[in-house]
């Protein structure tokens, strides 16, 4: 499931706004005239026929002088096929780091991918944001995090595409939230976006996620960053509005509860566990966007969709909920498990939810009842990882 998540994510990956292209000047190297004076001077050539060839001889070492030092060049060319005679001779040292990356025609330009004056402009959209220090603070992290990924030449060329787009899909996103007459409905959507995209930078950058994941992770943000830019869309209908809505709110919680090591599951399988599900929900959300994307496909796409969105309706899942109001559980625990199952689906969001600490006194409550057919359900979720407890379900009255 991964690798075709991956798969079909990377098939949405789109060249960025934001690239610049630079002009190197190339400088000529001139032959000196003083070694032409000598041959001319010789006594047996000048008379005869030597003569008649000294009309074209001026015409011929003027292009064999520039020639000569061109060969040098020669050899650095091949590094670089595109652009060889005008980035090689102007900077040699800097050719060499980037000439065995993938994309040697892009990385001249990586350093002006997001120059100055426009990071300064996003950072002055990011502090106009209504919203907590602390958002505006991650997001200004995120922004710099894909800065340094872009500028990086270790980062390969489909992540920095994906960071490409998230920078621009920032840009696009934060000047429609800072925009007056943006409808707050419209607005609370494109915020959510754009904590999921923070979220995927955050785990993209993190130096303790596999090479694998920080690839999905990149063009997850960029999932979100298409996403955001349909929202503007003014001909998109308010059915489509809708869906998309929903569907930006499961992931984008998904991913932020992941990011947050406050709430995202300690055990790595379990952790491996939801990360799977986000990946087949984003999945399906490429693949609505993508235009090459088949009928058939995009309505399988759409199914996994109203399937997630429907997760707290699956009559499992209201047995359990029922269940688990017998220990009387704070509000605050029925919200965590009623979200987490939104974000990771039944079971496994379900039992994340009830992992939480803030239904630390119900589980425990819950684990002493033995009378309960849920029993073992509960003492899983307490002792063992909770993606390995739907062996304990117990069966249901329909």
């Amino acid at each position: 499931m991964p690798k075709t998540a991956r798969h079909q994510l990377s098939r949405i990956v789109g060249t960025s706004c934001l690239a610049v292209a630079l002009a190197l000047p190339v400088t000529a190297v001139t032959a000196g005239a003083a070694p032409a004076a000598a041959p001319a001077a010789l006594p047996g050539d000048t008379p005869p026929p030597p003569q008649p060839p000294d009309p074209p001889d001026p015409d011929t070492p003027e292009p064999d002088g520039p020639k000569t030092p061109a060969e040098p060049d020669g050899p650095n060319s091949p590094a670089e096929p595109d652009g060889p005679s005008s980035a090689d001779p102007g900077t040699p040292s800097d050719d060499g780091p980037s000439t065995p990356s993938d994309e040697s025609s892009s990385s001249p330009a990586i350093q002006n991918l997001v120059p100055p004056e426009q990071k300064k402009a996003l950072e002055d959209q990011i502090a106009k944001l209504d919203a907590p220090d602390d958002v505006k603070k991650q997001l200004k992290e995120s922004l710099d995090k894909a800065a340094a990924a872009i500028a990086d030449p270790k980062t390969t060329p489909a992540d920095k595409a994906a960071y490409e787009k998230y920078v621009s899909g920032l840009d696009t996103t934060l000047k429609a939230i800072n925009n007056p007459q943006t409808t707050p409905e419209d607005r609370a959507a494109l915020l959510t976006a754009m904590d999921g995209a923070n979220a995927a930078i955050k785990l993209a950058t993190d130096p303790k996620t596999s090479a694998a994941d920080k690839t999905f992770y990149a063009q997850l943000g960029e999932v979100l960053a298409n996403a955001s830019t349909q929202l503007q869309d003014k001909n998109i209908t308010v059915e489509q509005k809708a869906a998309l809505v929903r569907n930006i709110k499961i992931i984008s919680a998904g991913l932020v509860a992941l990011a947050d090591p406050k709430t995202a599951p300690p055990k790595e399988e379990d952790k491996k566990k939801v990360q799977e599900v986000l990946e087949r929900n984003t999945q399906a959300l490429a693949t609505l966007q993508d235009p090459n994307a088949s009928t058939q496909e995009k309505a399988t796409a759409q199914k996994t969709l109203d399937e997630a969105a429907a997760a707290t309706q699956n009559p499992q899942y209201l047995a359990f909920l029922e269940e688990v109001k017998k220990y009387d559980p704070s509000t605050e625990c029925l919200d965590t498990i009623t979200a987490r199952t939104e974000q990771a689906g039944w079971p496994d969001g379900s039992f994340w939810g009830l992992a939480d600490e803030s239904c630390d006194d119900t589980l425990a409550d819950a684990v002493k009842d033995t009378d309960s057919k849920w029993n073992q359900v509960f003492e899983c979720v307490q002792n063992s990882a909770f993606s390995t407890c739907a062996a304990y379900i117990p069966e249901t009255d329909n």
